[in-house]
């Protein structure tokens, strides 16, 4: 079973010795998430719709990146920020599919009874980083992701429903995030510094599962 307080310190410990490396990852979530805002205050029309939809997948893009960053570096493989920015375009299509299947899954599981879907959430937390490093299948990724997640779902929940907390917590100081420049900027500083430790947390439950899968 996970740990989530070897988790939480070892994402920090990652945050902490790759600061360089995270910077065009802060950059992206910064960006993304000023849009966000801007584009929550200005919605109006089907083009905005699209526009948040492109901004969301763009969130997902660069944690991904990330995620194959952290895994190659931990497994002393030589890559760069664009070698891992295109072994996630490869697979662009497969992720895409099972991000659709997953939010459609998860819905469902929260319309019907709200704890299915938590489940699905916990169950399917490995889908992405299994189709990105490991190659597989949609199907396989869904079916390792549920064997590999069991007996650890409670911690993922717990680390998610962390992040979630704090982001609404920090959002409800802050006040409303369009209500002014500064406060657009600053919420957009402190989620693209939540967003770096969910995306790096994920790749660190992954890890640990990943190993712990292998040594039974």
């Amino acid at each position: 079973m996970l740990n989530l307080k070897l988790i939480i310190k070892h994402t920090f410990q990652i945050i902490s010795s790759r600061k360089k490396e995270l910077l065009p990852f802060f950059a992206v979530f910064f960006v993304v998430e000023f849009l966000l805002s801007i584009h929550q205050f200005y919605s109006t029309g089907d083009g905005f719709t699209v526009l948040f939809f492109v901004l969301g997948a763009l969130f997902m893009y660069a944690g991904l990146v990330g995620t194959v960053m952290y895994y190659y570096k931990l497994h002393h493989k030589d890559t760069t920020l664009k070698k891992a920015f295109l072994a996630v375009q490869r697979l662009l299509v497969p992720v895409i599919i099972a991000v659709i299947l997953m939010a459609i899954g998860t819905m469902l599981g929260l319309l019907l009874f709200i704890i299915p879907g938590f489940i699905a959430l916990s169950a399917w937390a490995l889908v992405m980083p299994i189709i990105v490093l490991e190659r597989t299948s949609i199907k396989e990724a869904f079916i390792k992701s549920f064997h590999r997640t069991k007996g650890s779902r409670y911690p993922i929940l717990y680390n998610f429903f962390l992040f979630t907390a704090i982001s609404v917590m920090i959002t409800f100081v802050m006040g409303d995030p369009t209500s002014s420049l500064g406060i657009t900027l600053a919420s957009a500083v402190v989620i693209a510094v939540l967003n770096i430790y969910y995306s790096t947390s994920s790749f660190v439950i992954y890890d640990h599962l990943t190993k712990n899968s292998e040594a039974v």
